[in-house]
């Protein structure tokens, strides 16, 4: 049969609060609301404890208690008090009455447990089918937590305590109330000098202490105890004589935990021993957890140094693997954009090759560590300007270098065109900049590129084997844009057809005659960069005006200027005649380009 417990207090939220306390536990909860209630409850139900509130309307505790220590059937029920008020006066007067224990208001559950553990047996209450199925179905947590509250309680109860008096008679008194409150495991020391020592071989959970004993009295254990950080935290209660309140009251300042004055009551004796374990037990718990932080703390740095290091390693491999991979490539591969594998794909881009004209006759005279300066040195500065304008750099060929515009990032395809003739415009200027510079290395001619661009399909993507693999363009185009810069003049730009409608609105071209090259069976047209339209506004080589339906374009390196100027005045003159006789002054006139 279930331990049955009655709850007599005033207070709906105590009661809600006891429910909730032992709803996880075999037990039968009966409740009552004051001292009388209560009286009826108990001989009706014959509760196998009674947890009691001191003070309630009607009749308070002590009156319901001192009634049931009268009656013959109820007067051995065991009893703990729950109070407000802890003060020595109202717990001497239900010490006398025979509680068992109290509790004080609010109380810690665990504290309240382990004082009921004491009285009746507290077992969790078992997870049922049946109880799944309803409404009072409990968690595996609700479950676990019942049975570690029980197994709080039975291991306060099974605390072990160390006596320390040097009268025997003293000790076998303690010892015997120690075991009727239920503590069972109690060792015994008839002098300070033994506590000590059975304190440092052995572990324990409390200590009372007499005051004055030979060779070493309770002041001096005290001091010792709280010297040794082993034992700083073992508490102890001073078991005094009256005459000696001054005394205890000194040792606590010591470091005492509580005391008890000569001769002891077992009540007091409980209480104050069941907190004195509690306040240890908690104490043990936050050391317990304080070592388990401080290492998992420790092994948290740990950890974090070690990812520190592995990524200081892998930011540096991946820094020096980025040397070997176009930055747009790179980038997009650790972000995730692009997956390493063998895939390819068709997109239409503007190509650029570019190759040094007489490279290997202008560094003839050069040692190798010269030429090796001077060509990084090219290829550097080629490609700081390629960056810039958002180039993808394929490959390196000797002194050649080929680069494309519109993958993995692109703006459009005209606007990659335009990207790529504004850069390769760039690389000749910067070219004229650095021929004094060579020409102090040791260059008796400076270096002179030809560039080739191309616009059209292209495959791209990973091609090789599943060990090592280039990202890399192949296609007709990337062989037109190669094709295209040998055939131009050394320091020139020549455009493919379609490029070169691509970039109409920003630079000059000049048609060249068709070419015929290896590889494509009809003769290509190529298109030779002249300049931007902005420069050669201002180098006075070209006029030009541009209005919404109007376009204006002088080109003053073909055309003289008095011709010009007699061109623009016929136009003038067709412009200010009637609609109709500008139209019939127009028919048939064949103009000079201007």
């Amino acid at each position: 049969m279930n331990p049955k417990i009655l709850s007599v207090d005033d207070s709906k939220t105590v009661q809600m609060a006891l429910a909730r306390l032992f709803g996880p536990f075999e037990c039968e909860l009966c409740e009552a609301r004051n001292g009388a209630d209560g009286l009826a409850v108990a001989a009706r139900e014959k509760p196998d404890l009674i947890i009691l509130d001191y003070n309630m309307p009607v009749m308070s505790g002590v009156k319901m208690l001192q009634l049931l220590r009268g009656d013959a059937e109820l007067k051995r029920t065991p009893v703990i008090m729950l109070t407000s008020d802890s003060g020595s006066e109202n717990i001497a007067t239900v010490a006398r009455l025979g509680v068992r224990d109290y509790v004080n208001k609010p109380f810690k559950d665990d504290v309240l447990l382990a004082k009921v553990a004491r009285v009746i047996p507290l077992v969790a209450r078992a997870v049922t089918e049946e109880h799944r199925g309803t409404s009072k179905r409990r968690s595996t947590s609700q479950t676990e937590r019942a049975n570690g509250l029980a197994a709080s309680a039975a291991t306060l109860q099974q605390a072990s305590v160390l006596v320390v008096d040097d009268s025997r008679t003293m000790r076998l008194s303690m010892v015997g109330a120690l075991k009727d409150l239920g503590f069972y495991n109690i060792k015994e020391a008839k002098n300070g000098r033994q506590a000590l020592e059975l304190a440092r071989s052995e572990s324990f959970d409390l200590m009372l202490l007499d005051m004055e004993m030979p060779e070493m009295n309770g002041m001096e254990v005290l001091l010792a105890l709280k010297n040794e950080p082993k034992l700083s935290g073992l508490p102890v209660i001073v078991i005094s004589a009256a005459d000696q309140v001054e005394t205890a009251v000194k040792c606590i300042e010591a470091g005492a935990e509580d005391y008890l004055p000569k001769p002891f009551n077992p009540t007091l004796l409980l209480a104050r021993a069941t907190s004195s374990i509690e306040k240890k037990r908690l104490r043990d718990i936050d050391h317990v957890r304080l070592t388990e932080l401080q290492a998992e703390k420790e092994r948290t740095e740990a950890a974090n140094m070690l990812v520190t290091e592995k990524n200081e390693i892998l930011e540096n491999l991946s820094s020096k693997l980025s040397k070997y991979l176009s930055p747009q490539i790179y980038q997009s591969i650790f972000r995730g954009d692009q997956n390493v594998e063998i895939s390819s794909k068709r997109k239409k881009l503007t190509i650029c090759f570019t190759d040094i004209a007489g490279f290997t006759e202008t560094t003839d005279n050069l040692e190798s560590e010269e030429l090796t300066n001077v060509l990084n040195h090219y290829l550097t500065e080629m490609s700081v300007i390629a960056l810039q304008h958002g180039a993808t750099i394929d490959k390196f060929i000797g002194d050649a270098i080929l680069l494309f515009f519109g993958d993995p990032e692109s703006k459009g395809v005209a606007e990659d065109a335009k990207a790529c003739v504004t850069m390769a415009i760039a690389m000749q200027r910067r070219m004229r900049e650095l021929e004094q510079e060579w020409r102090n290395r040791g260059l008796l001619r400076p270096f002179r590129i030809r560039m080739g661009i191309a616009t059209g399909f292209c495959t791209v993507g990973n091609f090789g084997s599943r060990d090592r693999m280039d990202y890399t363009i192949i296609g007709n185009e990337v062989n037109l844009a190669a094709r295209l810069q040998s055939a131009t003049e050394p320091g020139s730009i020549l455009l493919s057809y379609e490029t070169n409608a691509l970039v109409q609105g920003i630079v000059m071209t000049e048609e060249q005659p068709p070419i015929t090259v290896k590889g494509f069976p009809k003769p290509i047209s190529g298109y030779k960069l002249v300049g931007t339209y902005d420069e050669l506004v201002k180098a006075g080589r070209v006029v030009l005006e541009e209005r919404e339906g109007l376009h204006v374009l002088v080109d003053l390196t073909k055309q003289n200027r008095a011709d010009a100027i007699g061109i623009l005045q016929d136009v003038l003159t067709q412009l200010k005649e009637p609609k109709g006789r500008a139209k019939k002054i127009g028919v048939g006139r064949r103009r000079k380009k201007v």
